[in-house]
């Protein structure tokens, strides 16, 4: 048996070379890129990693701005083109987060348009290699609550990415079904709230909605609730 090996991550970050914004990273490379995540159910909510550039928490009015340019793949699209079947996906990721519209909060907003890029030879068969460019909205409110928080998240997406509304996804585009005329929602409510001084329930709830995502499908639903209970023990010091 041949073993195989992958670099999840391999990238340089550099601070400090903006003038005026020393907190500012100028970014390349492969990585996870400022993942949202649902702890509980494993889930990724928000997630457009790979390879690629950028420039992150540059500081602009209340909050901070991060632009990206980062390219996913999609393989195995068609067996018909031997050899030539996989499928670059480019995505320009902008996001703004820090601003605080009261006290105790704090929010994120994002768009994620994602272009598949097709070869000549892809375009000569046309068929699923037809995917037309998408787009993925993200805005979430966080608030600090009885010692815990509380996070409410609005998406919709199209095309490709429509189906992350429904899979529990976080913005990988369906180069697989036809999906140009997909559209999509979803809403998450998420938090940990402390109970006693032991014991804290974090919770999530999602809806999520889908049109045509695939041929076969008009119409697609998801609800989905967990909660769970945990505790917490006194910290010693020896």
């Amino acid at each position: 048996m041949d073993a195989q090996f992958g670099l999840r991550q391999l990238n340089l970050q550099i601070k400090g070379l903006i003038p005026g914004d020393p907190n500012a990273v100028i970014w390349g490379g492969k990585r996870y890129y400022q993942r949202h995540d649902l702890h509980i159910i494993d889930t990724k909510y928000w997630n457009i990693s790979g390879s690629g550039a950028g420039v992150e928490n540059y500081t602009l009015g209340p909050g901070a701005v991060s632009l990206a340019w980062i390219r996913g793949d999609a393989n195995d699209v068609d067996y018909r083109v031997d050899g030539d079947s996989n499928v670059n996906i480019n995505y320009i990721d902008l996001r703004y987060a820090g601003w605080k519209p009261w006290a105790g909060s704090w929010t994120e907003f994002g768009i994620d348009y994602a272009m598949p890029n097709t070869t000549k030879k892809q375009d000569s068969y046309g068929g699923l290699y037809d995917a037309d460019n998408g787009v993925m909205l993200t805005g979430e409110i966080s608030q600090d609550m009885l010692g815990g928080y509380n996070k409410t998240v609005l998406q919709y997406a199209n095309k490709g990415l429509a189906q992350n509304m429904v899979s529990q996804g976080g913005g990988w585009y369906d180069m697989w079904n036809y999906v140009n005329d997909a559209t999509g929602y979803r809403v998450i409510n998420t938090g940990l709230i402390p109970i006693t001084e032991k014991f804290s329930i974090n919770h999530v709830l999602t809806w999520g909605s889908a049109d045509d995502i695939t041929d076969y499908t008009d119409k697609t639903r998801m609800l989905s609730l967990v909660a769970r209970g945990s505790t917490s023990s006194p910290t010693t010091c020896a």
